[in-house]
C-alpha cells in the first residue's frame, strides 16, 4: 500500500527541504535555457532520495503523472526513478522514451543516463532503441543518445560499433557536439589505438575534432606518449 503522504507531496516537500538557494543560482548559470524552476538540490541528495522513493508502491504511478509545472529537480527525479525501478524490457524502454522529451538542458540528460544500466542487459535491443536518438536533429534528444553510448557502450564488446557511430554522426547544436566530443575523448583514453584513426583524417567536423582533442588533453589518465601525439595533432589544427 502507498504511504499515507502521496508521493507527489513527499517529493516536493523533501526537495524543498534539501534546496539551497545559492546553489540554485549557480546551477541556473550552468544550464542556460533551462525552462523549469531550479531549486538547488545536490546530485548525491537526489540519488539518495530516488533510492528511498523506489521502495514505494506508488513510485511507478508517479512516472505517468503530468510533468507540467515540475521543477528541474522533479524532472531529474523522474529519470533517476526510471533507472531504479525494476520492470520488463518493454515497459522500461517506454519509460525512457517518455523521459527524453522532458530534457531541456545537459544536466537533465547526463544525471539520469548513468543510472540507465538496465540497457546493458538487453544491449542489442538497446542499441537499436538509441540509434534514432543519435540521428535526431533535436539537440537534447541527440545528446541523450550520445551520452547513453558513452555511459553504456564504451567497452570491449561494443567499442568498434560505438566509434563508427560517434565518428560518422552529424551533430546538431552545441550540447550535442559536446556530447560527441566527450564520448570520443573517453573512447580515446580507454582505446587509443582504435580511436586514433577516427580523429586523424576521420569524418568529424573541425569544431568537434577540436573539442575532442582538447578534452583528451585534459584527461589525467592519458599516458605521456599518447599525450605527445595529441599535442602534435592539436598544433596541426
Amino acid at each position: 500500500m502507498p504511504d499515507a503522504m502521496t508521493i507527489d507531496t513527499l517529493i516536493r516537500n523533501r526537495l524543498h527541504e534539501l534546496a539551497e538557494p545559492r546553489l540554485a543560482e549557480f546551477n541556473r548559470r550552468l544550464m542556460p535555457g533551462v525552462g523549469r524552476h531550479v531549486l538547488g538540490v545536490r546530485v548525491p541528495s537526489l540519488r539518495r532520495l530516488a533510492a528511498e522513493l523506489a521502495r514505494r508502491d506508488d513510485a511507478a504511478g508517479w512516472l505517468a503523472t503530468d510533468p507540467a509545472g515540475m521543477s528541474f529537480e522533479e524532472v531529474v527525479m523522474r529519470g533517476l526513478l526510471v533507472g531504479r525501478l525494476k520492470t520488463d524490457a518493454d515497459t522500461w524502454l517506454a519509460r525512457v522514451a517518455a523521459y527524453v522529451p522532458l530534457i531541456d538542458n545537459w544536466a537533465a540528460c547526463d544525471i539520469p543516463c548513468s543510472s540507465f544500466t538496465a540497457i546493458r542487459r538487453q544491449a542489442e535491443r538497446g542499441w537499436a532503441f538509441l540509434m534514432p536518438y543519435t540521428d535526431s536533429d533535436e539537440e537534447y534528444a541527440q545528446r541523450f543518445g550520445l551520452v547513453m553510448l558513452l555511459d553504456h557502450y564504451v567497452n570491449d564488446g561494443w567499442i568498434d560499433r560505438t566509434l563508427a557511430r560517434l565518428s560518422a554522426t552529424p551533430t546538431h547544436g552545441y550540447y550535442a557536439q559536446m556530447a560527441q566530443a566527450w564520448a570520443l575523448s573517453v573512447c580515446f583514453v580507454k582505446y587509443p589505438e582504435k580511436t586514433l584513426p577516427h580523429l586523424d583524417g576521420g569524418s568529424l567536423t573541425p569544431g568537434v575534432r577540436r573539442m575532442t582533442l582538447q578534452k583528451i588533453a585534459e584527461s589525467r589518465r592519458l599516458t605521456d606518449p599518447w599525450r605527445e601525439i595529441i599535442r602534435q595533432m592539436r598544433t596541426r589544427q
